[in-house]
């Protein structure tokens, strides 16, 4: 479908999220209390409404579609059908937003209620993730024509790792199994079509995603200076359709995939060696392209073609030999790129090809093995395992890795700590605190004294030399606090201070930054698998939560401590926007841009910056300090809102605002 009927159906959406956003409004005005549940119903088809115009806006001032361009353009229709279904069936089980509802009181009463029902919340949790997509999609659409205007690489590969970047921390899929989705179309409110209809959704996405990664690569992989292209063929090429009629006096061709007619079969097959090998070496330089630019699917695949051009050099014929160790290497890197995918499919894939390499290590001759790539191999396994929660399997390679490692001549030092850190946490998750307690003394006493910046001990540490703080006085006074704050730290399944309970929704990690209480943190930040927990339950990350207090320190302790900064909630907050406030905020920000500066144009589902929030809340400090930063003025005009709602927004350009303060 080409972009301007995307655009139609697009302002059809509009026009039903806007008739809804109509109905709803009758129980909002004139209302002194509104019930949290109208109002957040409210904002959900409000930030909805935003995108869709968003879409059809870019959608009609890029008309043109690429090649390359198709399939997406056809995942986002396919989004904005299913976005229409739940828009629809919205109507349908909300009679309260007919003109005429009855008497308001019990009509707001009524409508309150209905909300609470199972079909409107999936419904509406759907249209939140519909809403993240379609905000993301504003910059696929725009990657054609970012090409097209000629851009130069190096700006086009910052685009694109902001988008992918974002696509990351939006946490779009569920990782959830996929099943087959029901024949039928009809909604009731029963647990199994409500499940299937939802992991239909989570294909829908993913397809979103795959094919925003297509558009991604096929940008990153093209030569703006190039004067011949695919990609410049012209609206002709990108106009042919695939459903084309052929008309009645024209045959149809057979399957392309049967014609293999060969007037030579016995002509070797394949190019030459010379060619052979430059192709391997542009192969690998994409590589290194789209991992740079954060397209971490699509290089697997580049990298997996990679492999085969290799593995063809070393055949008869070509004779370059393609030993173990190369071998390795390759297939190591391909491992690191699938896990930075950060999906279960290619997680498993990942696991699979390293513990291959290690069987296929273990079994190699005496004096051709590699204690080196061995320990490497069982550490990377046991890092893996640790983030899966196998603690059994992780207690096990990391204990290898570290043997391995401390025998090799000479040792490597920073690597020994790197693998015994890691082994102390495993060993802590899984609450053998007296056997991490040995590692711990051991480390201290032999390896620590090897390092060029021995850590300070506490005053209390009664052996001599420098050595690391101990962490078990550490963890029984954090367990106390946890015991205190009503955390069972006896659970038969193993307490961790990462854990988010379903039922209260938050972790002793996370208690610990509400309360501020930046002591207790310190001691429990150093013991737990993960920072990045809370997302799968819709709980706001540590960071999120922490950016939300405006605690410098929490904040900065949480950065140290590895927790990544360009994430979003539910909301499409980042940590920068959950900073803002009508005061303060600003070293926060500091922090936050220092260690992530994407953040500083980052919109959030209803089409906001930081910047629009700074201004809509009159925190003068903070406009000034994001102005500084090099914050866009402009990008407010994406938004629905009116700009008279502070001093700052009242003009139709914020350019004003940096003018007005000086």
């Amino acid at each position: 479908m080409d972009p301007l009927s995307i655009a139609a159906f697009t302002l059809q959406l509009v026009g039903i999220a806007g008739k809804i956003i109509e109905g709803t409004g009758k129980f909002v005005q004139e209302s002194r209390v509104v019930h949290s549940s109208i109002s957040d119903f409210l904002e959900t088809i409000s930030n909805l409404h935003a995108a869709l115009l968003n879409v059809a806006r870019i959608l009609n001032q890029h008309p043109r579609q690429h090649p390359f361009e198709k399939e997406h353009h056809q995942d986002i229709y396919r989004i904005l059908k299913s976005c229409k279904g739940s828009l629809d069936r919205l109507k349908a089980e909300l009679p309260e937003l007919a003109k005429n509802p009855g008497p308001i009181d019990k009509a707001r009463a009524s409508f309150a209620m209905t909300l609470k029902s199972n079909v409107i919340r999936d419904s509406v949790s759907h249209i939140t993730s519909f809403t993240q997509v379609l905000q993301l999609s504003l910059i696929t659409l725009s990657l054609g024509s970012l090409w097209s205007q000629q851009t130069s690489q190096d700006q086009v590969h910052i685009e694109i790792r902001k988008l992918t970047d974002a696509i990351r921390s939006a946490n779009l899929v569920s990782r959830s199994g996929t099943s087959q989705r029901r024949a039928s179309t009809e909604w009731v409110d029963d647990t199994e079509t409500r499940v299937d209809d939802s992991v239909s959704v989570t294909k829908e996405i993913q397809a979103w995603r795959m094919s925003a990664d297509e558009v991604a690569a096929a940008v990153t992989l093209q030569d703006a200076d190039q004067s011949k292209s695919l990609l410049s063929f012209g609206a002709s090429l990108s106009n042919l359709s695939l459903n084309n009629d052929l008309g009645p006096q024209q045959a149809p061709l057979e399957n392309v995939d049967m014609d293999d007619w060969d007037p030579e079969p016995d002509h070797p097959y394949g190019p030459s060696k010379d060619i052979l090998s430059h192709q391997y070496d542009a192969n690998q330089e994409i590589v290194d392209r789209l991992v740079n630019c954060g397209i971490f699917l699509r290089a697997s695949l580049y990298q997996k073609r990679g492999i085969e051009i290799r593995e063809q050099l070393s055949q008869p014929g070509y004779d370059l030999e393609f030993n173990f160790a190369e071998q390795a290497a390759m297939k190591e890197r391909l491992a690191g790129i699938l896990l930075r995918s950060e999906t279960d499919e290619e997680t498993v894939e990942a696991k699979m090809i390293l513990q291959k390499l290690l069987e296929e290590e273990v079994k190699q001759p005496e004096d051709l093995k590699n204690v080196e790539r061995r320990s490497r191999l069982y550490h990377d396994l046991g890092c893996l395992y640790t983030k899966l929660g196998n603690l059994k399997q992780a207690k096990t390679f990391l204990s290898r890795a570290l043997e391995g490692r401390k025998t090799q001549e000479p040792m490597p030092v920073h690597l020994v700590q790197e693998t015994a850190d890691l082994y102390i946490k495993a060993l802590q998750l899984d609450g053998a605190f007296d056997e991490a307690r040995g590692v711990e003394v051991w480390v201290n006493t032999v390896i620590i004294p090897m390092t060029s910046q021995p850590a300070s001990p506490p005053d209390s540490y009664s052996l001599q030399g420098p050595r690391r703080p101990s962490s078990m006085g550490e963890l029984s006074q954090a367990f106390a606090w946890c015991r205190e704050n009503g955390f069972d730290i006896d659970i038969p399944s193993g307490f961790r201070f990462d854990t988010c309970d379903f039922m209260t929704q938050t972790s002793p990690l996370h208690k610990a930054i509400q309360d501020e209480n930046l002591e207790v943190l310190r001691q429990m930040v150093g013991h737990v698998a993960s920072l990045e927990t809370g997302g799968d339950l819709g709980v706001p990350t540590p960071l999120l939560l922490a950016a939300s207090t405006k605690n410098r320190d929490i904040v900065s302790l949480l950065l140290q401590k590895g927790a990544r900064a360009n994430v979003r909630d539910s909301a499409g907050l980042s940590p920068l926007h959950r900073c803002q406030s009508k005061s303060g905020g600003v070293n926060v920000a500091t922090l936050l841009l220092d260690d992530t500066p994407i953040l500083l144009d980052t919109i959030d589902n209803s089409g906001k910056t930081a910047l629009y929030m700074a201004c809509e809340m009159g925190n003068e400090k903070m406009v000034r300090f994001l102005l500084d930063q090099g914050a866009d003025p402009n990008i407010c005009h994406q938004t629905r809102r009116g700009l008279a709602s502070s001093p700052y927004l009242s003009s139709t350009n914020l350019r004003e605002a940096r003018a007005r303060l000086g």
